[in-house]
C-alpha cells in the first residue's frame, strides 16, 4: 500500500472515530445539562478540563511526535524515553494532588478539590500506554486506534451514564473520563507493536535530539493553550463557577465542529509529514490541508450562528436560553 492509500485510509478511520466520540460527548452533554448537572457544576467541570489540559501538555513533553519524527528510532531510546514520560506523569499527577488546595483557592470554589483529586493518577494510566499508541501512529495503523477509540468511548459513556442516573452527578463525567482511558490503554497495550520495556537512559547525548524537539512542540503548545484557555481562567476567577458554567458549555458547543474536523486531518497528516519531510511534495501538503480545513470550518460556523437558538434548545434545552448570547 502506497503513502496515498495509507493516508485516505487514515482520514477515513479517523473520521470515523471522531464523529463517533462527537456524537457521544456531545449526547452525554446533553443528557447531563438537560437532567442532572446544574450551571455550577459544569463550572467546576470547567475548571477540572483546564488544568487537565493544561497538565496533559506535559504529559510526554513532546516526545512521542519526537518519536514519530525521527524516521530511524532505537528500541533502547524508546524504551529510555518511555522511562522518562514515566517519570514526568508521576511529577505532574503529583503536583496536581499536592497543588488541588490552591487551585479551588484561586478560584474560590472549594467544590473542585474533590475532582481535581481524582484526574491526577489519570497522567499514570495515560502514561503507560502512551509509546504503544506512538509506535501505532508512527506504523500508520489508524484502523486500530479508530476502533480502540470507538470502543473505549462507548465504554466511558456507558460509565458516565450509569453514574449520572445513580446520583453521582459532576463524578459521573470524570469516572467516564478515567473508564474511557484505562479501556484505552489495555487495548493499545493488545495491539501495539512495541513491548513495554523501561530503561534509565544511559546517554542524555543520545536522547537530546528527541529531547530538544519535544521542548519546542511543549512550548508552542503551551502558548497556544494560555491564548486559548485565558477566557475560561478570567471568568472562572472573577464570576465564579456558575457563570462559568454557562459559558463554559457555550464555549464547548462552539467549538465542537473545529474539534471534531481539525483532528481529522491533522492527526493523519502529522506522521505523514513526517515520512515527507524531505520531500518537496511537504508545502503543497501543508497548504492544502490548511485550505480544506478553512473550507470546511467556515461555512459551518456561519450555520451556527445564524441557527444558535434552534441549536441549543434542541440539545440542551430552554433553560440554558442564556447561553445563546
Amino acid at each position: 500500500m502506497d503513502i496515498e492509500q495509507q493516508a485516505a485510509k487514515g482520514v477515513k478511520w479517523t473520521a470515523i472515530a471522531t464523529l463517533c466520540k462527537a456524537i457521544l460527548q456531545l449526547l452525554l452533554l446533553s443528557l447531563a445539562a438537560r437532567y442532572y448537572l446544574s450551571a455550577a457544576e459544569f463550572g467546576l467541570y470547567a475548571i477540572v478540563q483546564v488544568v487537565l489540559g493544561f497538565a496533559q501538555l506535559f504529559m510526554d513533553m513532546g516526545l512521542g511526535n519526537a518519536i514519530i519524527h525521527h524516521q530511524q528510532v532505537k528500541q533502547r531510546h524508546i524504551a529510555e524515553l518511555f522511562f522518562i514520560n514515566l517519570v514526568i506523569a508521576l511529577l505532574l499527577a503529583s503536583c496536581v494532588f499536592l497543588t488541588a488546595p490552591w487551585i479551588a483557592l484561586f478560584f474560590d470554589s472549594q467544590g473542585v478539590e474533590p475532582f481535581l483529586l481524582y484526574i491526577a493518577p489519570s497522567f499514570v494510566i495515560a502514561a503507560l500506554f502512551r509509546m504503544h499508541l506512538v509506535m501505532l501512529q508512527k506504523q500508520l495503523a489508524f484502523n486500530v486506534i479508530a476502533k480502540v477509540e470507538i470502543f473505549s468511548h462507548c465504554i466511558g459513556f456507558a460509565v458516565a451514564l450509569v453514574c449520572l442516573y445513580l446520583g453521582f452527578n459532576l463524578s459521573a463525567l470524570i469516572f467516564g473520563y478515567l473508564a474511557n482511558l484505562v479501556f484505552q490503554g489495555m487495548c493499545y497495550w493488545y495491539f501495539s507493536p512495541y513491548q513495554l520495556k523501561c530503561k534509565f537512559p544511559r546517554s542524555y547525548q543520545e536522547l537530546k535530539p528527541y529531547c530538544a524537539f519535544g521542548v519546542f512542540q511543549t512550548a508552542d503548545a503551551t502558548v497556544n493553550y494560555f491564548n486559548s484557555q485565558f477566557d475560561v481562567i478570567l471568568v472562572g476567577k472573577l464570576l465564579g463557577a456558575e457563570i462559568l458554567g454557562g459559558y463554559a458549555l457555550a464555549r464547548q458547543f462552539c467549538f465542537r465542529p473545529a474539534m471534531v474536523i481539525n483532528p481529522v486531518l491533522t492527526r493523519v497528516a502529522f506522521p505523514l509529514m513526517a515520512k515527507l519531510q524531505h520531500s518537496k511534495e511537504l508545502s503543497a501538503l501543508y497548504c492544502q490541508l490548511s485550505g480544506v480545513l478553512a473550507l470546511i470550518n467556515f461555512p459551518l460556523y456561519i450555520a451556527l450562528a445564524v441557527f444558535a437558538e434552534p441549536i441549543v434548545y434542541l440539545v440542551f434545552g430552554e433553560q440554558w436560553h442564556s447561553i445563546i448570547g
